[in-house]
């Protein structure tokens, strides 16, 4: 069932709390610890319940129908959730931009600068979409055309040089 109007939106219950598509399952991923679905509104409860089933194994509320997934996506909001991204998104986004971001320090440096976090494996959904949005944005453009710099100041694609060291007797 849709979300009734007469359900008020929650206060964001916390920045952590994020959904996001899971694309290998096709479902919407709500990131809200059980104990916390404890302490929501007996309406926002049935309103989860209609919509998704706790997933034990990974400690997600997964969405019950994977081909309709705005039904989840408007519970998830009505009880204050976020919507967040993945790293995938991420990538999508710097690939249509022509932003380059795999083992690029420039863009590692970026990102940091963003959310003082260095790599995108340390990012919760809701910094994931900030950094997606600011790409989208053209935030990232300046880094477009640089040679990709990997973290040990290597060139990629740079065969290293070994130095021979000569020996006089």
């Amino acid at each position: 069932p849709e979300p009734k109007p007469d359900i008020k939106p929650a206060v964001p219950i916390d920045k952590l709390h994020h959904y996001i598509l899971n694309r290998d399952m096709g479902k919407v991923e709500l990131q809200l610890p059980k104990e916390h679905f404890d302490t929501l509104p007996e309406q926002h409860k049935d309103l989860l319940r209609s919509e998704f089933s706790w997933n034990k194994e990974r400690g997600v509320w997964l969405s019950k129908n994977s081909r309709v997934t705005y039904r989840a996506e408007n519970a998830a909001k009505t009880i204050g959730a976020r919507g967040g991204a993945t790293k995938e998104d991420v990538h999508d986004a710097a690939k249509k931009r022509g932003v380059p971001y795999d083992n690029h320090q420039g863009f590692m440096d970026w990102t940091k600068q963003k959310t003082d976090k260095q790599h995108l494996d340390d990012l919760n959904p809701g910094e994931l979409k900030q950094v997606q949005n600011a790409i989208e944005r053209g935030e990232a453009d300046h880094l477009k055309g640089l040679t990709p710099m990997l973290p040990s100041g290597r060139v990629e694609g740079q065969e290293e040089k070994k130095m021979e060291v000569q020996v006089s007797h």
